[in-house]
């Protein structure tokens, strides 16, 4: 009897429990949830010059994904990620709710209308950005699949592609409304002051404040 042989009808059970892609990955089911995976693809990274580009893409994606040894790094880099500690989330719960010692002994008065409130972050902070993009990164996840949602810091930028600007209000205000009362949730607002409209076509681009 081979050492293979041997191997396989010993440790057998180990082997299969060991192996990082388990048996019956590609199923029906898996093929299925894939068809999600493309459709995400073909909207979000895929080139849009021509239907040639748009499918080579896909094909290609289709190919690395598809791909036994690269699936199952995925599936062991999923499986690995963990939420933050409890105690790093007390941690920055401390440092944004308590205010920071500055007294430094000056018995110098400040007027109420000079009073600094030292609660949270400073603005321009590092952390600032953070955790605003930890704190609504489900926001993005909550909208519809024609809604497309970037976000950069504290900015939020959302756009649709549509027929006439009739279609694309019904769209995006929906949307707009979705992530208005989430932020809310949340306990900020959308600033009416920054916040812009613009409106583009092949012939034209027009800016419309909001």
């Amino acid at each position: 009897m081979s050492a293979s042989v041997h191997k396989l009808l010993i440790h057998g059970a180990d082997i299969i429990k060991e192996l990082p892609l388990p048996v019956g990955l590609f199923s029906e089911d898996v093929l299925e949830t894939n068809q999600k995976e493309y459709k995400s693809i073909r909207l979000f990274h895929a080139r849009k010059t021509s239907r040639i580009d748009t499918n080579t893409d896909i094909v290609h994606w289709m190919l690395i994904a598809s791909d036994p040894v690269i699936a199952s790094k995925r599936r062991n880099h999923n499986r690995k990620r963990k939420p933050f500690p409890v105690e790093v989330l007390e941690m920055l719960d401390v440092f944004l709710i308590e205010p920071a010692d500055d007294d430094d002994g000056d018995e110098e008065t400040v007027n109420d209308n000079d009073e600094i409130d030292r609660q949270g972050l400073a603005q321009g902070d590092p952390l600032s950005a953070l955790l605003f993009n930890v704190a609504t990164m489900s926001i993005c996840k909550n909208l519809n699949d024609s809604i497309f949602i970037s976000q950069y810091a504290d900015d939020l930028a959302m756009s649709v592609t549509c027929k006439d600007i009739n279609s694309a209000v019904s769209e995006l205000q929906p949307a707009l409304d979705r992530v208005t009362r989430l932020l809310g949730d949340l306990g900020l607002k959308i600033s009416a002051v920054k916040s812009k409209t613009c409106l583009f076509n092949r012939s034209r681009k027009q800016s419309v404040h909001t």
